[in-house]
Parts: structure tokens; C-alpha cells; sequence
């Protein structure tokens, strides 16, 4: 059994009392009181190896629709089963992820340079990276100018709680799967770098929680509600552990919002019978669908494997062949992930991404949900368009 104060602890010694103190006294340190170590077995370390690849599908599933409600997909595309053009797209590959997927890959990296203090590494590589980060969020964007200006890494976060941050969560699964305290402070500090609010916070938790509950033991997954009550029972936060129990929340049309996100995303990865059912529909329902298919893509691979998806999805997928590694060999060895530098095939006919090799990890996920939610009535502007989108520029600041 490990205990916060043990788990604390070890912390202060890896990053100091100052950024403990810090982090403790603004409540975003956010773990169970004790918990007891799982083993893992090498089935959930192979399910652990296909949460990276799911995860950059469902983003980049979701990315050609964000922010479109779930009537006008319905209306103009019917389903999205596959990747599309986004706005300003002229040739190279449509399967590419957004800022959210190129910082889960930094995230990862992070913990293969630096197992001991991955979020300061994480963070001291942020400012370099905005200006190849497609579409970041505004909180990425004011936590890496305040790390830029010598914020330390610990204090960079702007107060969001926006889901920006919430794909880290499957990174800090991977490192930690076995161990829920760890897991717990690790999807913590990693979701303050640049969402510093207890709300995203807890939400990273809960997500990382799930990822490495299902890739333990899918089986979990066939009653939903026992599922939710297992996250509930560990959720550090009485509120968002109601949400969890009952699983009322919006599936189409979601706010880029670190609760709303976590919940569809569970929603829709437990209640479907398979993987692309499961990311078809979340990439289909309005919203935030970059983010809630990013964490179903994740939570899909735990539950089902990534050898579950669609052949189709890996063949356009951009740095497929690193993927297709990963892939194959979800072992603890260091693998090749792809990050790109720069998407030059937004502006320039027929020319394909830039792909950087760069050492990474195993990565996982997990999923919780219900299926017979019925979704809110969206209010919509003169255009016709959600005022999701809207959101995410206002205070939740994605």
C-alpha cells in the first residue's frame, strides 16, 4: 500500500519543497488518501501499447469537424467514419493531429529523458515548441509565455479548466499503471504545467484512473455503472464522483471543458460494442470532437486493442510507419513516435508533414460510459453554428 504523505515525500525530494508546497497549498495535487499496488500483467502491457496510435486517431478524427454541431455533421457528412479536410488543408495527409496530440507526444517523451521529473521537462520544452503547435489552446499558450518569461515549471498554469490538457492523462497511465498514487500525483503535476485549476486537474486523475483500470482488466468494462462506480469510490473530488455514478452528461455537442470531456468520453467508449463504433460516434456528435475522440481513441485501444481499428485509419494517418512500430512492439524499449514539425502540407499542394523521430513510451487508456443520454437542447447563433466554439475562446480557455 502507498500513502499520499510517502508519495509526497519522494516528490519533494525529486522537485523540491518549494514547487510541493506550492502545488499542496493550491489544491492541485489530487490523489486518494492510500492506495494498493496492482500487478500488471503482459496483456495490459500489450493493450498499453496501442493507447498512443488510438489516441492520434481519434484527434485526428475529430479534427475536421471541431466545433460543428452534431446537426449540421448529421446534415452535411452523416457519419464521420474517416478523416477529413480541415479548412485551409491543400494535399499531404489528412490524418493529423492537433496541439493536443503533438503535446501527448512530447508529454511521453518527457518520461523517457527524465523518469524522475517528467513535468518539468515537459514544461521547459513547451515554449520552444508553440510555433509548430497547430491550433494550441489559450491556456497552453499563457502557460508557455509565462514559462517563457522564467515562470518556474510548477507555476506556469493559467487557471482552466479547459481539456486541453486531458490527453496527457494517458501517458501518466502508461508510466504509472500499477500504481495508482503515483498515477494520481503524476496526471496531477501533469495537467497543472498548463491547466492549473483543481477541476482539470481531477480530471486528468479520473482519466488516467480509468486508462489503467480497463487496460488491467477489460472485462470491467461489460457493466458500465459497476465500471463508474469502481472511479467514483477513488474520484478525489465529491462532485465530479456524483457525475461519475449517475454518467448524466452531454454526449453530442461537448464543451471543451475538462469534466464534460472525461464523462462523453466514457460515455461513448463503454456504451458502444466496438472500437469504431465507439470513435465514429464521438467524432460524429458536435463539439469538442478532436478532444472527446482523442480520449475515446485511447480508451478504445484499452478495451479493445488497437488491432480493433479499421485498416483504413493507419493508412492515412501521418507517420504511420512509427506508429506501425509502436505497434507491433508496445514493450518497454525505447520506439520512435512521430512529431511534427511543422505542418507544410496545410499551405503546400502535395507536399506531406514533416516527421521528426523522437523517443517515446508505451502509452494506454481506459474507458467508462452510457450509452442512452440524451443530449441537451444546443442553443445556436444566426450561422446555425454551436456556441461551443465560443467556449473554448471565453473562460474555459481549452
Amino acid at each position: 500500500m502507498t500513502s499520499r504523505d510517502d508519495v509526497l515525500a519522494e516528490l519533494d525530494r525529486r522537485v523540491g519543497p518549494v514547487a510541493v508546497m506550492d502545488l499542496v497549498g493550491r489544491d492541485l495535487v489530487a490523489t486518494p488518501l492510500r492506495a494498493d499496488l496492482v500487478p500488471v500483467s503482459e496483456a495490459a502491457e500489450r493493450r498499453l501499447g496501442g493507447v498512443l496510435v488510438g489516441a492520434a486517431i481519434g484527434n485526428a478524427l475529430g479534427r475536421g469537424v471541431r466545433y460543428e454541431t452534431s446537426q449540421a455533421i448529421a446534415a452535411r457528412r452523416g457519419r464521420v467514419r474517416d478523416f477529413l479536410p480541415w479548412s485551409g488543408w491543400r494535399g499531404g495527409s489528412v490524418g493529423t493531429v492537433l496541439a493536443e496530440g503533438q503535446e501527448l507526444l512530447m508529454y511521453a517523451r518527457a518520461f523517457v529523458d527524465d523518469g524522475a521529473t517528467p513535468w518539468a521537462r515537459f514544461a521547459a520544452g513547451l515554449p520552444n515548441a508553440m510555433p509548430t503547435q497547430r491550433d494550441p489552446g489559450q491556456a497552453t499558450i499563457d502557460a508557455s509565455r509565462r514559462l517563457a518569461q522564467g515562470a518556474p515549471w510548477f507555476a506556469g498554469g493559467t487557471d482552466s479548466f479547459g481539456a486541453g490538457g486531458i490527453l496527457r492523462a494517458a501517458v501518466d497511465a502508461l508510466a504509472h499503471p500499477g500504481d495508482p498514487m503515483w498515477r494520481a500525483v503524476s496526471a496531477s503535476l501533469g495537467a497543472a504545467v498548463t491547466h492549473a485549476h483543481r477541476r482539470a486537474v481531477v480530471a486528468s486523475v479520473v482519466a488516467a484512473d480509468a486508462i489503467a483500470t480497463l487496460a488491467l482488466d477489460p472485462a470491467l468494462a461489460s457493466d458500465p455503472m459497476a465500471f463508474a462506480e469502481i472511479l467514483a469510490a477513488r474520484c478525489p473530488d465529491p462532485g465530479l464522483a456524483v457525475k461519475l455514478r449517475t454518467l448524466a452528461t452531454r454526449l453530442n455537442n461537448c464543451e471543451p471543458e475538462a469534466e464534460p470531456v472525461l464523462l462523453a468520453a466514457l460515455a461513448w467508449a463503454l456504451a458502444s460494442p466496438d472500437a469504431e463504433t465507439a470513435l465514429v460516434s464521438a467524432a460524429s456528435a458536435g463539439g469538442a470532437t478532436h478532444l472527446v475522440a482523442g480520449l475515446v481513441g485511447a480508451m478504445a485501444a484499452a478495451r479493445w486493442g488497437v488491432e480493433s481499428y479499421p485498416a483504413r485509419w493507419f493508412d492515412d494517418l501521418e507517420g504511420r510507419s512509427e506508429y506501425d512500430s509502436l505497434r507491433r512492439d508496445p514493450g518497454p524499449r525505447d520506439r520512435t513516435a512521430p512529431v511534427v514539425e511543422r505542418e507544410r502540407h496545410d499551405v503546400v499542394e502535395g507536399a506531406g508533414p514533416r516527421v521528426v523521430p523522437a523517443r517515446s513510451v508505451r502509452l494506454d487508456a481506459v474507458h467508462l460510459a452510457r450509452s442512452g443520454l440524451r443530449a441537451p437542447h444546443v442553443r445556436r447563433g444566426a450561422s446555425g453554428q454551436s456556441r461551443a466554439g465560443a467556449t473554448h475562446a471565453r473562460a474555459v480557455r481549452r
